[in-house]
């Protein structure tokens, strides 16, 4: 069974981007993430809100907010509770962004 979860972060006001998106190169974030005798495989993306300034299709800028996308792979369909990471991923963060809610998804249907 996969299950995904998008983690929403904001950048606090003067954080530095760069610095920010570098705590999750590499992996540098897995673990935060709790393992259980479950689980099979974390899969993450950190994926930052765009968005298209009227008029001009080819420029996107950037407001601060991100998700950072956990794939799960696990090996009954006893589920995984994403919810038990965001305290550590907020300890993680603290001082350049806060965490702001997390949504959990469980794929019913896939292409290809």
């Amino acid at each position: 069974m996969r299950t995904t979860a998008h983690y929403h972060l904001v950048l606090h006001a003067g954080s530095d981007p760069e610095a920010f998106e570098t705590l999750f190169a590499d992996d540098g974030m897995r673990d935060v993430l709790q393992t259980t005798r479950i689980t099979s495989a974390f899969d993450t993306r950190l994926l930052r809100a765009t968005r298209e300034p009227p008029g001009d299709d080819t420029d996107s800028v950037s407001f601060g907010r991100y998700v950072w996308q956990v794939d799960v792979t696990l090996m009954t369909d006893a589920g995984y509770r994403f919810g038990e990471n965001v305290e550590r991923l907020q300890e993680r963060v603290a001082g350049v962004a806060t965490v702001y809610g997390v949504d959990a998804f469980t794929t019913v249907a896939a292409a290809g």
